[in-house]
């Protein structure tokens, strides 16, 4: 996944932060993290579970997802 990078100066583009929470923050930097997004893919490649997959990405990043039901990796 290659981000768009063409509105990378418009404050439109990024007004959405100002009203974001730490979390949020930090899950938009790590699906923006090319390792994360291959190791998800491996992941989602081999057939893992969304609660496999979740276990897993915690240990290695440390986070959590919160809601599991709508868990795509897509963010």
């Amino acid at each position: 996944m290659v981000p768009d990078v063409s509105q990378w100066r418009s404050a439109a583009a990024y007004e959405y932060f100002e009203d974001s929470s730490v979390p949020d923050l930090c899950w938009e930097g790590l699906r923006r993290n090319s390792n994360y997004q291959r190791e998800f893919a491996e992941l989602k490649a081999e057939g893992r579970s969304p609660d496999e997959m979740d276990t897993l990405l915690r240990a290695r990043w440390g986070i959590s997802f919160r809601n599991k039901s709508g868990f795509d990796g897509s963010g």
